[in-house]
């Protein structure tokens, strides 16, 4: 049984007991606020659904998470990007040092989907090491903040990241930056060079 089935009976038995006609408004604001808790826990069940299948997929039985998806009605690119959100969602999950995948963490889905694209907008090595470097940080965060003050913090950890390893590759190419010159048997003479980029474009 998932951990948040009560969440999510109680609130349908609420649903389902609700008469529009009659309703008074503070009864709809505090069902609409309960709905977001409701959003989230969907979220973290998903998650762990996605990653059974992730799992199973490797071992090479089921299906993936991605065609569960579209057989249920979703476009092939929201299957996807459902699918990368899950996945984010679960390595925030594992980097939590209280029981990784035991606990997920109950996010605003806009602040995990901020996550999950800015994770997959780092496309070096470098990058996606320093941005596990920053999980844990990250999923509390995210647990806490308002999707606009958590994105500008987001999008000031990502921007430090990509700073960091640029300086940090200008500075492994200056580094091995090198002219050579050879002269063959034929007479011709040959040169190679490699060099840090702003050094080479001046020379071009």
């Amino acid at each position: 049984m998932m951990v948040g089935v009560g969440i999510l009976a109680d609130f349908e038995a609420a649903m389902t007991g609700l008469d529009d006609s009659v309703a008074p408004a503070a009864t709809a604001e505090e069902l609409l606020r309960r709905s977001s808790e409701v959003e989230r826990q969907l979220q973290v069940d998903r998650t762990r659904l996605i990653a059974i299948l992730d799992r199973a997929s490797a071992e090479g039985s089921g299906v993936r998470a991605e065609e569960a998806l579209t057989e249920a009605g979703m476009s092939g690119s929201g299957a996807r990007r459902e699918a990368q959100r899950a996945r984010t969602h679960q390595k925030l999950g594992d980097s939590l040092p209280d029981g990784p995948s035991l606990r997920l963490p109950q996010i605003n889905p806009e602040n995990l989907a901020a996550l999950s694209q800015a994770e997959k907008s780092l496309g070096l090595p470098a990058e996606q090491e320093l941005f596990a470097q920053h999980r844990s940080q990250l999923a509390a965060m995210a647990q806490d903040l308002d999707p606009t003050t958590f994105k500008v913090r987001l999008k000031a950890i990502v921007d430090k990241i990509r700073a960091d390893v640029a300086a940090t590759t200008e500075d492994r190419h200056r580094k091995r930056s090198e002219a050579k010159s050879w002269i063959d048997r034929d007479g011709m003479r040959h040169i190679h060079a490699a060099f840090d980029r702003e050094r080479g474009d001046a020379i071009w």
